[in-house]
Parts: structure tokens; C-alpha cells; sequence
């Protein structure tokens, strides 16, 4: 299996441990509670993450860290 992207930042939700890796990001979205992974923000992140995963490109990899950054930032889940 091969490993899995690492974000271009590590990024800290809220009593969770940090996400560094593609991996991470994504065990973490899958387990959002439904209204919060309902957000226009985690959609926008889910549908990068995708693409992510499809061609990890240093661009799509810098979008999706920066999409994510603002999901927690939006949804008041980032340790500041």
C-alpha cells in the first residue's frame, strides 16, 4: 500500500490529534457528526481530498490543506 499524501501543514483539530497525511484528514472527516460534515466547507474539502487521492499533486495537496484549515477555522473545531 502506498503511503498515504502528507498535507503541505500539520493542521490540529480541537481534541483530536493532528492531521498530517491524506489518511488522517480523511478518518477525520469520515467520522464528522452529520450536520457539521454537511457544511458547504467539509464538501469543498471531502471533493479535494478525492482529488487528492486521485493525483497528489503539490498544488492540490496546498488547496486541500488550506480547505481544511478553513473547515475547522468555520466550524469552531481548530486548536488556535
Amino acid at each position: 500500500m502506498p503511503e498515504s499524501p502528507r498535507l503541505s501543514r500539520t493542521l490540529t483539530p480541537r481534541d483530536h490529534a493532528p492531521l498530517v497525511t491524506l489518511t488522517d484528514a480523511s478518518r477525520y472527516m469520515l467520522a464528522l457528526p452529520p450536520d457539521i460534515a454537511a457544511c458547504n466547507a467539509w464538501q469543498c474539502a471531502a471533493a479535494l481530498a478525492i482529488e487528492v487521492g486521485e493525483q497528489p499533486t503539490s498544488a492540490a495537496i496546498e488547496t486541500l490543506t488550506a480547505q481544511l484549515d478553513l473547515a475547522l477555522f468555520t466550524t469552531y473545531r481548530l486548536e488556535v
